[in-house]
């Protein structure tokens, strides 16, 4: 048998070597590949945490408000006297709750710096009184000398003061007609002609004035307009004479204090003759829009207003209660539109989804974002010939105040301490919230427990209270309204 032996091939370990060169020449390109893609991915990622954070930072620390002066160089306090004549800031008195102030102090740079004019003006030391300007003169009215911690006896007075320089001082009439107030409302029109109204005539159990008197000739005589508006006795109110806009010269009376915090809102076309209750628009449920009686905002009183030149309305701060809890304050920034001119034509009044007649469409009140100066009440605010708004000390939760804010836009890394702040702050009340309830329901498990046992006792009625059937929202008022 004849065996065939095949004859074995060479195997050439080159062409081995070779291939397995290239096998890890091609592993090694395709680790460096994907290298070069994790490299690029982990830049990336870099890249948008970075841009991610810096943007955060930047919407975190740009508030709506700039601080102008965090400590200025006068003594903290709240209620005293605030005008601006366009070029100089003058402040006049005020209180810090333990004393009264009698100085002058004022600012050519809208609140950046001051200077004293006087540190005991010719009038007595006081507090809520009115500052006005007309002119190049200067007038102080009204006002508190005595209320203080140590002396809680009120002594409003109802003098009118004036000044060509904020620092000499001559009474235009030390003894008004108008009766003796505090905490009132005051204005001048384009014509000089001042308004003094509402307010508290220290009277102990008294909820306020509700008369309104006017001189035209710069305080020495006064008449009565009505000795009582169609508004409710009150003090501590915004009041505002709208200085443009599609309703120049209206009159606006804005919350307050007459027993109760309000939030209505009454204006005048008519220089305080008659008065109206505005009416506004609340939207509810996202979709379903309601015309109701008082604004958008919390009652309120100690709140500050003003009057813009395009007929804008803002207030701001205000106290919510009547104790003095950091819930209390108000941080509030709302704004109201100037109402739609008549002289807007039909055209324009019509739109696709509304009705036709525009111009008598109730407004919306606008909450602004919360601004990063502390809660407040009492405060002072003013206006530039840019429409540019400014609030001036007043008291917050810790007491009073000596800063300056306008309302410009402005990044600064201090804005997020304050955004900081305000989120602990609301942590820690929505917390103390909770916890409120949880100890509310146990207490409530307690009564409905106690109310069981006196069902078994053959007393229900009085174990279940005195429920007559009447809704809750039959407890509020104008000045209260009911929850939504």
């Amino acid at each position: 048998m004849n065996v065939h032996h095949r004859k074995a091939k060479k195997v050439s370990m080159n062409l081995i070597n070779d291939q397995i060169r290239m096998d890890r020449e091609r592993r090694q390109e395709h680790n460096k590949k994907w290298r070069r893609r994790w490299i690029i991915c982990c830049i990336l990622y870099l890249v948008v945490l970075i841009a991610g954070s810096v943007t955060a930072i930047l919407i975190l620390a740009t508030a709506s408000w700039t601080l102008v002066n965090e400590e200025c160089n006068w003594e903290a306090r709240a209620d005293f006297g605030l005008v601006y004549t366009g070029s100089t800031l003058y402040l006049t008195g005020g209180t810090d709750g333990s004393r009264h102030f009698g100085d002058v102090w004022a600012s050519d740079d809208k609140g950046e710096s001051w200077r004293m004019v006087v540190s005991a003006a010719a009038w007595e030391a006081r507090h809520g009184h009115n500052l006005l300007y007309f002119g190049t003169t200067l007038y102080q009215l009204g006002g508190d000398t005595q209320t203080t911690a140590d002396y809680p006896l009120p002594s409003p007075r109802a003098d009118v003061w004036s000044s060509q320089d904020g620092r000499e001082w001559i009474v235009v009439n030390r003894k008004t007609p108008w009766p003796r107030r505090k905490k009132f409302g005051a204005a001048t029109d384009a014509e000089g002609v001042f308004y003094v109204l509402g307010g508290d005539s220290g009277i102990p159990g008294s909820s306020g004035l509700s008369d309104m008197w006017k001189s035209e000739d710069f305080g020495a005589t006064w008449q009565a307009v009505t000795l009582a508006s169609a508004w409710s006795a009150r003090h501590s109110f915004g009041f505002v004479l709208m200085p443009g806009g599609t309703r120049p010269g209206r009159l606006y009376v804005m919350g307050g204090y007459s027993g109760q915090s309000l939030n209505d809102v009454w204006v005048s076309d008519d220089k305080g003759a008659s008065w109206k209750l505005m009416t506004f628009a609340q939207q509810r449920e996202m979709t379903r829009t309601e015309f109701v009686q008082y604004a958008s905002w919390r009652p309120r009183h100690n709140q500050v207003a003003i009057g813009h030149t395009d007929g804008i309305l803002t207030v701001t701060g205000g106290q919510l209660g009547e104790g003095a809890a950091e819930e209390d304050f108000s941080q509030e920034v709302w704004q109201l539109d100037s109402p739609v001119g008549d002289s807007v034509s039909m055209w324009e009044r019509a739109t696709g989804d509304d009705q036709i007649n525009l111009a008598q469409h109730p407004l919306p009140w606008q909450e602004e974002a919360t601004p990063p100066w502390s809660r407040r009440y009492s405060h002072g605010i003013f206006i530039d010939e840019e429409n540019v708004v400014y609030i001036v000390g007043g008291r917050d939760y810790e007491g009073m105040k000596r800063d300056v804010w306008k309302k410009v836009s402005s990044t600064n890394l201090r804005n997020l301490q304050v955004y900081w702040e305000q989120s602990t702050a609301t942590a820690m009340a929505t917390n103390n919230f909770g916890a409120e309830q949880t100890e509310g329901e146990g207490e409530g498990e307690g009564e409905a427990a106690s109310g069981s046992g006196s069902v078994a006792g053959g007393n229900a009625t009085a174990s279940f209270g005195n429920n007559t059937g009447g809704s809750n929202e039959d407890a509020y008022t104008v000045g209260t309204p009911a929850p939504s």
